[in-house]
């Protein structure tokens, strides 16, 4: 923390969680967006150091910024982004050794707390329906599609559903002791519970879902998802960016920075109006095509273009589908 009237540091706690998160998930999305390498290498240099002072067998601890000696034993919450971001970057091997014992935690609990002390095991904290975890293991899934991520995504689902449901809505815990009553229930749900944990859990089991099939580094296309892929008007060069509160930004040119005089020249010569009218296209253009899978049309040809579903068996996850569409609409 800096004293912003003097300039000086007077907080010297350094960590991955709260805080710093934000500008930490924002090096590596910054360069995706714009290519800028200054960010790149703010995000490797911070890969490198977590790896070297924070990170204690997977687990994202907290540590003196003066002397990089333990500050804190505690597993914070907030930095459950980081195995997403690691991800990102491509740091395969360090997301999926933090994100176990992330989820290692959420499962001992049926929630995961604010805070797990790695010296006395106990959590510090309830659980306010944060979506850092959710998150995670959404990107791990769409980096690696390893199935465990979506046995995780379901058992995230599960205990949602089991320990937070009320008759009007989802209720953050006080506290994440077993067993649950409903006397842990805070009179609260927070926005960013649509906005962000039930928009990543339902992205995850949405394999046809037009941000992953239309995405620019959208991988192979099952031959199920053919309906979306031929009802998209806005192509295949269109990749997405989620800022750290899940909106997606599309990632098209006039993000992109100059890499060269005369690209920057062009640049210039297009009007602010301009811009924003492509972007609001490219966003009309997706709001478009999802319409026409939720009501099937199919006036541009291409084959069946009948509604995707969500299938699932467990009633849980279909709840989750239920209330995160209303996002997309």
């Amino acid at each position: 923390h800096i004293d912003i009237m003097t300039g000086r540091w007077h907080l010297f706690d350094s960590s991955v969680g709260g805080s710093i998160d934000s500008a930490i998930e924002y090096f590596i999305k910054s360069h995706v967006m714009s290519g800028d390498t200054g960010d790149w290498e703010r995000f490797e240099r911070t890969v490198r150091d977590v790896n070297r002072y924070l990170r204690k067998c997977g687990m994202l601890t907290t540590v003196d910024m003066r002397s990089g000696r333990p500050f804190s034993s505690a597993q914070q919450s907030l930095a459950s982004f980081f195995p997403g971001n690691l991800i990102l970057g491509g740091h395969l091997a360090e997301a999926t050794e933090s994100n176990w014992p992330i989820h290692s935690i959420f499962k001992h609990f049926g929630a995961l707390p604010e805070e797990f002390s790695l010296g006395s095991g106990g959590p510090h904290g309830g659980y306010p329906q944060r979506p850092e975890h959710a998150e995670s293991v959404y990107m791990l899934y769409r980096a690696t599609h390893d199935p465990a991520y979506l046995v995780m995504g379901k058992e995230l689902a599960l205990a949602i559903n089991l320990r937070m449901r009320t008759p009007y809505g989802f209720a953050t815990l006080r506290n994440v002791d077993l067993p649950h009553g409903d006397e842990q229930h805070g009179d609260t749900m927070e926005s960013f519970m649509l906005a962000e944990t039930l928009k990543y859990l339902y992205l995850l089991f949405d394999e046809c879902n037009a941000v992953h099939v239309q995405g620019k580094l959208r991988g192979s296309i099952p031959s199920y998802c053919a309906a979306v892929e031929s009802g998209s008007s806005v192509g295949s060069h269109v990749g997405w960016v989620f800022n750290t509160e899940a909106h997606l930004f599309p990632n098209t040119a006039e993000w992109w920075g100059p890499v060269s005089a005369e690209s920057a020249r062009e640049e210039e010569e297009v009007s602010g109006d301009t811009l924003t009218q492509r972007r609001l296209d490219v966003i009309d253009s997706l709001i478009d095509g999802l319409h026409e899978l939720q009501g099937g049309d199919n006036d541009r040809g291409g084959g069946n273009t009948a509604p995707h579903r969500f299938y699932c068996a467990n009633h849980a996850l279909s709840d989750v589908e239920r209330i995160s569409k209303s996002i997309f609409r």
